[in-house]
């Protein structure tokens, strides 16, 4: 009895995810070197289970200061892959207060290697492929969020010390 019903909430629980309106969400975050100098990005926020599964999937293009921001509840190591992406990319991982962690720049695309962080993070940003070298994002700079954004969204944020949310 346990398996039709758990197998009834999975689809429900697919279809949800499948139709919740993707994309409702954006943001810009500013990344600030080291050296002072701030680059700006524009990106789509992973707004559901579906949409983090997603990511950037299937896209054949990608702005230049394009990307995707993915926001965990709780600070961790994800572990993402290149399947069905047929761009190379470079995904930044970032701590609870925006310092860059780690960067793995110009991923393969298609590869179904795990990319990983070398510590936990809160926030994962894709980019496009050569932007940190193209910019000079390195780790330790600093990325952060500029609003507006949907309250609900912007409340699971956290923004560097001092840092003001309208």
């Amino acid at each position: 009895m346990i398996e039709p019903l758990a197998i009834a909430l999975l689809i429900i629980l697919i279809a949800i995810g499948l139709f919740r309106k993707e994309g409702a969400d954006r943001v810009d975050a500013v990344i600030r070197r080291q050296d002072g100098e701030e680059t700006r990005v524009h990106l789509e926020v992973a707004n559901s289970v579906f949409s983090k599964m997603k990511g950037l999937m299937g896209r054949e293009t990608l702005e230049e200061d394009g990307g995707m921001l993915f926001s965990f509840r709780f600070i961790r190591r994800p572990s993402f892959w290149m399947f069905n992406t047929p761009l190379s990319l470079d995904i930044i991982f970032l701590s609870g207060d925006g310092t860059i962690v780690d960067i793995r720049a110009c991923t393969v695309p298609g590869s179904l290697r795990p990319i990983s962080p070398s510590e936990d993070c809160r926030h994962v940003l894709e980019l496009s492929g050569g932007y940190c070298g193209k910019h000079g994002v390195q780790l330790g700079d600093m990325v952060r969020f500029v609003f507006p954004l949907t309250r609900t969204f912007r409340d699971r944020i956290v923004q560097a010390p001092g840092e003001c949310v309208p």
